[in-house]
């Protein structure tokens, strides 16, 4: 699933994908992303990566670009939302009747007197 803003949400989102990313042992230069149609909102991370141990330095960049999903990434999202519900409900149904068991006896004495 790609990043969204609001994962949850019951109306379309904005999504997040990558535009263009790149790994290097070298500097990334200008004419490695040149080629990119950058707009005015991408949002561009870069990192220099420091190997103590090999003694190395890399280097990583990545473009991304938030934009509205698709009808068909919106209705694969909401399908995954109902399957994340569906299994919450079976952990908190599980949790309670665990609950159940231990707490029962004191709740209701009949069942299992103090004394």
């Amino acid at each position: 699933m790609p990043e969204t803003l609001d994962f949850f949400s019951k109306k379309k989102t904005q999504i997040k994908r990558t535009v263009f990313e790149k790994y290097s042992n070298s500097p990334i230069k200008w004419k490695d992303i040149k080629t990119v149609d950058l707009q005015d909102n991408d949002e561009i991370f870069s990192q220099e990566i420091t190997s103590d141990e090999e003694n190395t330095v890399s280097y990583y960049v990545i473009v991304s670009r938030w934009r509205e999903e698709t009808d068909e990434e919106f209705n694969i999202r909401q399908e995954h939302v109902k399957e994340v519900h569906t299994e919450l409900k079976e952990k908190r149904y599980k949790q309670f009747l665990t609950l159940k068991k231990e707490f029962e006896p004191e709740l209701n004495p009949e069942i299992n007197p103090r004394h």
